[in-house]
């Protein structure tokens, strides 16, 4: 799937935790949609190139954990990471991402 550029598998009652796999070097995946499935653990755990997502829908899953600092380095422009299980504080770097237009944590 070295050319895939979006991705969205929402409402299909996923489980699990997430794969980092599909965030290979030299992916070309900018949208990232795995909203309202039963996802859980920490989001994006393990190394992976996730310097081209530009949209990142997680939302509605069990994913907890501190919002991960990996994030810092994506060209985010929407992020939602909202109806989860996080923890800790809201990260100020988030306020640094210049990129981002539409942020979600409720």
């Amino acid at each position: 799937m070295k050319n895939l550029e979006c991705l969205d598998l929402s409402y299909n009652k996923l489980n699990g935790e997430l794969a980092i796999g599909l965030a290979h070097e030299g992916s070309k995946l900018y949208l990232l949609r795995l909203s309202n499935n039963k996802l859980k653990g920490e989001i994006f755990p393990v190394s992976g190139n996730i310097n081209n997502f530009q949209y990142l829908y997680l939302d509605g899953n069990n994913f907890s954990g501190p919002i991960p600092p990996k994030l810092s380095t994506a060209p985010l422009q929407t992020l939602d990471l909202s109806y989860n299980n996080l923890s800790g504080n809201i990260p100020a770097w988030l306020g640094n991402i210049s990129s981002l237009t539409s942020l979600a944590l409720s």
